[in-house]
């Protein structure tokens, strides 16, 4: 398991109706990427124009996997650098054609936002509607969802990111993975993690088993009853209830006392 020291996961909920679905029921919803507060994610244009340099490198990359003389290779290059120039030009109308293709089938797939912060202010201000909603931790292990290769962190970036030519043809899937876990640095305090489905605005089982339920500091009363009621009932799970920091501006946890 990559990241072997990130073991547990956060996702806030902003109301509690929704908190009561997942403990019934076992079960969680993927958005598509359309449903996020960022446009730009899992919808940005990583490719740029194709030089001849590219373009020969391409060429060489097909010859090799077909077997092709090097030689014949390279001759197959002359004569469409001296001979029919405007073959750049067809194969980067395929090339586009291609990665429009890649954008909309990942803007089809569920994505399920997580992140490694539990402590957040502005994460429990944002999506827990003011600290008044609640945050399950899942358990991250080798053996379930979150701990496989379809989950990992989103990386940050000021730039769009670039895929090179042999990232694109000899590296099946680094082209949506790459822009499926890029994101600009404005969210960089999100530590966000994500995992994802092929289809989205679905229900699906939970990725990793629940180990947690907390409560934001000013979550009401009645919620937070209503929530302790499923989990007492079940072993294994912790309830924890959030509490300002003395003298700090930090937020720490302690046990939940009905």
């Amino acid at each position: 398991m990559e990241h072997p020291k990130i073991t547990k996961l956060y996702k806030y909920f902003d109301k509690h109706e929704r908190v009561l679905e997942i403990l019934n029921t076992g079960r969680i919803y993927y958005p598509k990427p359309d449903k996020f507060n960022d446009p730009f994610d899992c919808d940005i244009d990583i490719i740029s124009n194709v030089s001849w340099d590219q373009f020969e490198q391409a060429i060489r990359c097909e010859g090799k996997n077909l077997n092709k003389e090097p030689e014949e290779v390279e001759q197959k290059i002359r004569f469409l650098r001296n001979g029919d120039p405007a073959a750049i030009d067809e194969y980067q109308t395929k090339v586009r054609e291609g990665v429009n293709q890649v954008r909309k089938i990942l803007k089809e797939q569920g994505v399920l936002p997580l992140s490694t912060a539990r402590d957040s202010i502005p994460m429990w201000g944002y999506y827990a509607d003011g600290h008044k909603g609640i945050c399950i931790e899942l358990q991250r292990t080798p053996e379930n969802a979150l701990g496989s290769t379809a989950a990992g962190p989103v990386r940050y970036t000021d730039d769009y990111p670039e895929v090179s030519f042999f990232d694109l043809f000899e590296r099946p899937g680094f082209l949506s993975n790459t822009v499926m876990y890029t994101k600009s640095n404005e969210w960089k305090d999100e530590h966000e993690w994500r995992i994802f489905l092929t289809n989205g605005n679905i229900f699906h089982d939970l990725p990793g088993e629940i180990a947690a339920v907390l409560f934001g500091l000013r979550t009401p009363k009645k919620h937070k009853r209503e929530v302790a009621k499923l989990v007492r009932n079940r072993d294994g799970i912790a309830l924890w209830q959030a509490v300002k920091a003395p003298e700090r501006f930090q937020i720490n946890f302690v046990e939940y006392q009905p």
